[in-house]
Order: C-alpha cells, then sequence, then structure tokens
C-alpha cells in the first residue's frame, strides 16, 4: 500500500512538472509569437525609414541640381553686368574724348554706371548669400542622412542581433 501511494505521489509530482513544463513552453511561444510581431514592425519602421531617407536623398540632389542651375544663372547675369558696366565705361571715356560740351550726357552715363555697380553689388552678395544659404542647407541634409544612415545601421544591428 505505501509503495502504491508513494507511486501516486511520483505520478503526481510528475503530471505537476508536465503541467508546468506545458505552461512554460506555452508562455516561450507566447513570447516567441510577441518578438516575431516586434521583429516584423522593426522591419516595417526600417523600411518605411530607408524609403524616407532614398526621397531625402532625391531631393537633396534635386536642391543641389536646381542651385548650380541658379547658381549658373547668377554667374552669367554678373558677367552680363560687368561687360554692361566695362562697355559703360569705355562710352564714358569716349564721349570725354569727343567733346567738352557733352557734360549733360557725360553725367547721365556715369549715373547709369553709378546705378550698374550697385546691380552688380547687389547681384554678387545675393549670389553669395544664396551660395551660403545653400551650403548650410546641403550641411544640414548631410547630417540629417549621416543620422538616418547611422539609426538605419543601428536597426539592422539590432534586427541581425534579434
Amino acid at each position: 500500500l505505501r509503495a502504491k501511494n508513494n507511486h501516486e505521489a511520483t505520478v503526481k509530482s510528475l503530471r505537476e512538472e508536465l503541467n508546468s513544463a506545458k505552461d512554460t513552453i506555452a508562455s516561450i511561444r507566447f513570447e516567441m509569437d510577441c518578438t516575431k510581431d516586434d521583429l516584423i514592425n522593426t522591419k516595417e519602421e526600417l523600411s518605411s525609414k530607408k524609403e524616407t531617407l532614398d526621397s531625402t536623398k532625391l531631393e537633396l540632389a534635386k536642391v543641389a541640381e536646381e542651385y548650380g542651375q541658379r547658381a549658373e544663372q547668377r554667374e552669367e547675369q554678373v558677367e552680363i553686368m560687368r561687360r554692361e558696366l566695362e562697355s559703360a565705361q569705355e562710352s564714358l571715356e569716349e564721349e570725354r574724348c569727343k567733346n567738352a560740351d557733352t557734360n549733360e550726357r557725360l553725367e547721365t552715363t556715369r549715373m547709369e554706371m553709378r546705378g550698374l555697380k550697385i546691380q552688380l553689388t547687389a547681384k554678387e552678395s545675393e549670389h553669395e548669400q544664396l551660395q551660403r544659404k545653400t551650403r548650410e542647407k546641403n550641411n544640414l541634409y548631410q547630417a540629417e542622412l549621416e543620422r538616418g544612415k547611422e539609426h538605419l545601421r543601428e536597426m539592422c544591428e539590432l534586427f541581425e542581433k534579434a
């Protein structure tokens, strides 16, 4: 009778251990499902961030191209204005040599020359400001791009570790 009681106690203990092991397995499976869901979400986030990064790269390329076009246009405008200024200066000298009685026209030409110099200075200043702003924007975009790359690397490392 004692052996039978010991056997039943052993069977009961083993059943309890079996049930506990089943609960542990179910808990581990649940955690694995959660981890799998987390990995899927992380992968989706990484894909979304990659798309954002790619979009930012394209936008940066467009901005750089647009800046290049604007810079070329500004340089052409500056060159045209320089030529106009040189032409005005040459005209002024010709008028001085031709006739002493043309002081009124000479003064007009001087005024035009001053106006062109002011416009040239303004255009050069505008050109320099545009270059400075573009460099600042490019630096900001580059920094953002680097942060994005670093974050993407970190997420990839986490994904690979998981």
